[in-house]
């Protein structure tokens, strides 16, 4: 199992049967049409019981990048978040489809105030989303979500199979690493603006990010240091933002050993 703090919360990856899990809400991989099927949603089907059916049958439906909720039968937890998650390469709105679906379920954990959330891999199954494409988009949306004031105290991806929960633990790690992101960030940048960097200084630029995360405790969130490092290139260019991210980056650490930045 890995896991990560954040703002309180427990964010976790985990290997194994969802529906064995314990949480207030388990997470479906469901159908457009609510109609039951294979994997995830044969599974929660078939160990909650007809009580979580016959809820969908009422509801009826529920359109791609939504979720909705039932009782969870027989089944531990308190709910079942039915999300509807894309069919990959259905359409151009894919990432912001499956952000949706996982945004969905965490709107509906703050209506019914759950404490934990047990996800699935949505779309990577039948729907043919590729892992490595989907893992990151699932970690994002939750961790900007939990980031924020929330119910949850633990928010937990249950994973099948090997190559799912490798796929969610590389992208994890990436998540929680400040120097993978920024030198992959400022790569991507001076690649589109036309400029090269020489192998020096980018492991200058390196070094500064490995002291800046391993020192100043800010490695827990690596989107606000991409979302810095992206306002240093808006407001000062390219080259003067990198000298600027260099230079946060030694304040941290100054700040971090109890010294002026």
């Amino acid at each position: 199992m890995s896991t990560r703090t954040i703002n309180g919360v427990t964010l976790a990856l985990m290997q194994g049967d969802i529906v064995k899990v314990k949480a207030d809400a388990i997470v479906n991989a469901a159908n457009a049409g609510l109609a039951g099927g294979s994997g995830v949603d044969g599974a929660i089907h078939r160990a909650g019981g007809p009580t979580i059916m016959a809820e969908c049958r009422k509801i009826g439906g529920c359109p791609t990048g939504s979720a909705v909720a039932t009782t969870a039968g027989n089944l531990s937890a308190r709910y079942v978040f039915h999300a509807v998650g894309p069919i990959y390469g259905s359409g151009a709105d894919d990432e912001r489809l499956l952000a949706s679906a996982y945004q969905s379920c965490l709107n509906l954990a703050e209506q019914y105030q759950v404490a934990s959330i047990a996800f699935p891999s949505l779309s990577t199954g039948v729907y043919s989303y590729p892992l490595e494409l989907a893992a990151p988009i699932a970690l994002r949306t939750a961790i900007e979500h939990i980031k924020g004031s929330t119910s949850l105290k633990q928010v937990l991806f249950v994973l099948y199979g090997d190559q799912s929960y490798q796929a969610f633990e590389q992208a994890l790690a990436n998540t929680f690493d400040p120097c993978h992101f920024w030198l992959l960030r400022g790569l991507c940048l001076l690649s589109s603006q036309g400029f090269s960097c020489s192998l020096a200084q980018l492991r200058f630029m390196q070094e500064l990010l490995i002291i800046s995360s391993a020192f100043s405790g800010i490695a827990q969130d690596s989107v606000g240091l991409v979302e810095a490092f992206d306002m240093f290139i808006q407001r000062c260019g390219i080259q003067v933002g990198m000298i600027l991210a260099g230079q946060a980056a030694i304040s941290a650490f100054n700040f971090s050993m109890g010294g002026a930045g």
